[in-house]
């Protein structure tokens, strides 16, 4: 399986004043770099978001919208890649304590190009005949699931295009109060536990082999 690189962030959706993060305030923060190995993008149009790229020091992107903060590892195969992720994430919360954070969402998608018949199987439906006698053709099938381990929820969708099949593991935290409240949910080495345990459901329960030497990752964030 390959890692999917756009699928791999953590978001912190909430209400984010914009304006707080110039690249005054958030590179020496964030980034310990020097001003110039950070790539800003700034756009004047609220729906898109301010980049911070980082892609010599940190290999960190910090993507900032007025609903969400989101947060991508360019290095996936780097544990202190994603523990920086996270540390980025920690600063912005102990930073800005009172801002209303509305949930944390830690992402890791993967993807099997050539998935195998039990794979492919979880995907029957019972309605294909009735459906293509209505002159429907099915494009995507979905499953989706809703677990829980202790105080751990996982959202998992299992996407299949009619050749890839995708897995999004989004392990949720909700919050009804502020950013100082969520700063469990990014504590110690959750980052890789949190791997770990996609990871783990991926061998285990799907019999399938994350993120093989040979194949490695797909496209970088923005690109493809």
């Amino acid at each position: 399986m390959k890692r999917k690189r756009d699928g791999w962030s953590i978001v912190l959706a909430g209400f984010w004043n914009r304006m707080i993060f110039t690249p005054d305030w958030v590179i020496p923060r964030l980034f310990e770099s020097r001003e110039s190995d950070v790539d800003v993008f700034v756009t004047l149009l609220p729906v898109l978001p301010i980049v911070f790229r980082d892609e010599k020091i940190a290999h960190v992107q910090m993507e900032v919208f007025s609903t969400r903060l989101l947060f991508r590892p360019l290095r996936l195969d780097d544990d202190e890649c994603l523990l920086r992720t996270q540390e980025m994430v920690r600063i912005i919360l102990k930073a800005l304590p009172e801002t209303p954070v509305q949930a944390v969402g830690i992402n890791f998608t993967y993807k099997e190009e050539i998935p195998p018949g039990h794979v492919v199987a979880m995907f029957n439906d019972t309605d294909d005949v009735e459906l293509n006698q209505q002159n429907w053709t099915i494009q995507e099938r979905k499953v989706t699931k809703k677990l829980t381990r202790g105080t751990d929820v996982l959202n998992l969708a299992m996407t299949f295009d009619g050749n890839t099949v995708f897995f999004e593991f989004n392990f949720h935290c909700e919050n009804s109060t502020n950013a100082q409240a969520v700063l469990p949910a990014v504590e110690g080495r959750r980052i890789l536990d949190l791997r770990d345990a996609a990871r783990a459901l991926l061998q285990e329960v799907y019999h399938l082999e994350p993120e093989s030497e040979e194949e490695g990752d797909d496209e970088h964030p923005g690109e493809g």
